[in-house]
């Protein structure tokens, strides 16, 4: 008994080509993760006193792009409570703006753009405005034990606590919600979880799945894999705590939290594996799902590889293994949000030691803005290695090519592919792809049983070239598919020196305007 193949109703809807869903057999391709095809130090004024922090989140709002960052006042011990979230805006992307908010007095500044002192998150646009409110932010907060003070840190948990009965490191995850994304106020219902999780942790709705998604810093007991990516969901901001489970072997603080977010309470996600190097740990998650295509969610997380359990060759200048090492962004790419497959070389790598600002850990900020044929990322590249404390910290635009974070790519010798069955909606085929001035690529369609269909076999097909976000296939002179909609078709790719991101389907394409 033959199995009928699964046919992939694609619509009109634009897919990206980062895995093997579309690509049932082929040869000579390869998929190559592709780095962003320029990075731009932005021009951001730095108060008197402060000093750049690692983590960044730009949000598209009407048109302007918002970037909150950290800084700290120089001198102060690292941490999070003394971290201050700050706002700049920008109509460019690279020359910014500080917020006029000047609601705290920060080293002796009243006139200044701090949000939020101590509150380290990810701020979210939420487009259910639940509790009315445009803004949310999901993040660690602590009590504040020096200026600025902030009432909504009032009676909240991060760090370590002593005791005279027991002692360890507890803590929680809060949201936040404000109507302009300037004023924000705790949300008074609950926590996201009752765990200490460190460094840049995350919430959004995700429209796919219905729910809202957490991917928060994780535990991992496997000796020299510390850090993980879990994630956790719940059906509204005002269901918490999100659905973690319970494990009443752990131990809680008198608060009733507890220390790191373990795998028998949350899954976990994104980890190393033995296809890292030793201790290699995932520090944080930076998901964005991708709005412009289909099924399409990225990561950009933080891949740290830490001294400390490693090879004992891998230590500080001074020859002892500690909680130090190197960063760099590497690329998850995942269907549903769950399932991710992280690719191990980089995507945006610490810069050349011989320059000024480069040379130890890089963290991408959480977000995706399009402007036109592009993306825009914003990351912050420290010139220490991750336990160096306070070192000198610079924010960089990465643009990258619309759909460009990933490609199926044919080298000289050229190399082709076949889809699965597919159905569409649309009169015309474009595609995403490179070809830079020596490649091309050919476009047969077939019925669901491989063979050729008339009129749009290889030799009728025009020669796909040059380089372009939406370029149309034709044959024969024509581009119309139109008598095609509905029915079970395969794609056939010829393609040579050649790298190709995405294809859609479209009605009334630019070639059929008058």
């Amino acid at each position: 008994m033959t199995n009928t193949p699964q046919v992939w109703p694609v619509g009109s809807v634009k897919q990206l080509l980062f895995d093997r869903r579309f690509i049932e057999s082929s040869a000579g391709l390869q998929f190559t993760v592709n780095p962003p095809v320029q990075c731009t130090r932005v021009n951001l004024p730095l108060l008197p006193g402060l000093h750049f922090k690692g983590y960044l989140t730009v949000l598209d709002v009407d048109g302007q792009l918002w970037l909150y960052y950290y800084t700290a006042p120089n001198g102060s011990p690292s941490g999070h409570i003394g971290m201050l979230s700050c706002l700049a805006w920008s109509d460019d992307g690279i020359d910014w703006e500080l917020a006029p908010v000047d609601k705290f007095e920060v080293s002796g500044l009243a006139r200044n753009n701090v949000v939020m002192p101590g509150a380290v998150g990810t701020p979210f646009i939420d487009p259910q405005e639940t509790c009315g409110c445009r803004f949310w932010f999901a993040g660690t907060l602590g009590q504040r034990k020096e200026p600025p003070f902030w009432k909504e840190s009032d009676d909240t948990y991060f760090g370590y606590f002593l005791t005279a009965e027991r002692d360890g490191h507890h803590g929680a995850l809060y949201l936040l919600n404000s109507e302009d994304g300037i004023s924000w106020r705790r949300h008074r219902d609950g926590i996201v979880v009752p765990f200490s999780c460190d460094s840049q942790n995350q919430v959004f709705h995700d429209a796919r799945a219905g729910v809202y998604v957490a991917y928060l810093r994780g535990a991992d007991p496997e000796s020299g894999r510390r850090r993980t990516v879990a994630r956790v969901t719940s059906p509204s901001l005002n269901q918490l705590p999100f659905d973690f489970a319970e494990d009443t072997t752990l131990r809680k603080s008198p608060a009733g939290l507890y220390h790191m977010l373990m795998p028998q309470c949350a899954p976990i996600v994104i980890a190393g594996d033995d296809d890292d190097p030793p201790a290699t740990d995932i520090y944080t998650p930076c998901v964005n799902p991708y709005e412009w295509a289909a099924d399409a969610t990225f990561a950009f997380p933080a891949v740290y590889r830490h001294y400390h359990g490693a090879d004992p060759r891998a230590v500080d200048a001074q020859g002892q293994p500690k909680n130090d090492g190197l960063l760099e962004v590497q690329l998850a790419v995942s269907r549903d949000g769950v399932s991710f497959d992280r690719f191990r070389t980089p995507y945006v790598g610490p810069g050349l030691l011989e320059e000024p600002q480069l040379g130890g850990t890089v963290y991408m900020g959480v977000g995706l803005v399009r402007r036109g044929n592009f993306i825009y990322q914003y990351y912050a590249e420290g010139a220490g290695t991750h336990g160096q404390g306070n070192h000198e910290v610079s924010i960089w635009q990465a643009k990258q090519r619309l759909d460009g974070f990933v490609s199926v790519d044919a080298g000289p010798a050229g190399g082709w592919f076949v889809t699965p069955p597919i159905e569409f909606a649309g009169s015309c085929l474009q595609l995403n792809i490179d070809c830079s001035a020596m490649g091309e690529a050919l476009v047969e369609l077939q019925d669901e049983t491989g063979k050729p269909l008339p009129g749009f076999t290889f030799d009728d097909a025009v020669s796909v070239d040059r380089n372009g976000v939406a370029q149309e296939v034709w044959w024969q002179g024509r581009p119309d598919l139109d008598a095609l909609n509905g029915r079970p078709i395969r794609l056939k790719f010829k393609m040579r020196s050649a790298k190709l991101y995405a294809f859609q389907f479209v009605t009334d394409p630019p070639s059929r305007n008058p």
